[in-house]
């Protein structure tokens, strides 16, 4: 990690409160009003270069999977990009952390963190509507064991989106007849979204693996 990276302070939740009934493994699909309740309510900023390697503390990260008709937007990780452990590895959303900058009175964290994160990471002028969809959590890497996703889908109504930052990402269209293939090459969270895709995008299930 760069040195400003090391400097940064993120948004954590204590696992122990978000995990107050249990961990577990995949996209949760309901009771998701609940979970952004906790974090709205026992969140707190903690450096990032502790938090990268402390699983008692979930970051928050709000992951936003865009879609256009039936064509997803898939993202590659290149070498420019801060997080050396997804480099070269493809992804099904956009997204961050959630920054002290992020806080300001009267708004919601949540909310600003996504606007700031997509305006940052995408160049896309259309229409969109979003909607949270599930929360993922997944311990299977070291990286995702402390990270918690907010997965949003996010409907547009143009095929013209882009990468504000080709330096370090690059991102395609792909229909989703078409995404196995990326399968073996996907972060883990996309393997999981891949999957919820493909068996129909079901909401309500207990939890999508």
């Amino acid at each position: 990690m760069n040195p400003e990276t090391l400097q940064e302070k993120v948004l954590v939740v204590p696992s122990s409160k978000i995990y107050i009934d249990g961990k577990w493994e995949g996209m949760l699909t309901s009771k998701v009003e609940k979970y952004l309740d906790v974090i709205h309510t026992e969140h707190f900023f903690l450096s990032r270069e502790l938090a990268e390697f402390d699983p008692t503390h979930q970051q928050i990260i709000p992951y936003l999977v865009f879609r256009s008709g039936k064509q997803y937007f898939v993202i590659k990780k290149l070498k420019g990009s801060s997080e050396k452990r997804l480099h070269q590895k493809f992804m099904m959303g956009v997204g961050g952390h959630i920054n002290e900058e992020d806080s300001g009175v009267g708004e919601n964290i949540l909310e600003a963190g996504i606007k700031r994160e997509w305006e940052e990471e995408v160049l896309y002028s259309g229409n969109y509507t979003k909607r949270l969809v599930g929360i993922l959590s997944d311990s299977k890497t070291p990286v995702s064991e402390v990270h918690l996703g907010l997965v949003y889908l996010v409907e547009g109504d143009s095929h013209e989106i882009d990468t504000a930052e080709p330096e370090k990402m690059s991102g395609e269209l792909v229909h989703e007849s078409d995404l196995r293939q990326y399968y073996e090459n996907m972060d883990s969270w996309g393997r999981i979204i891949i999957r919820w895709i493909e068996q129909g995008q079901p909401v309500g299930d207990e939890v999508f693996a």
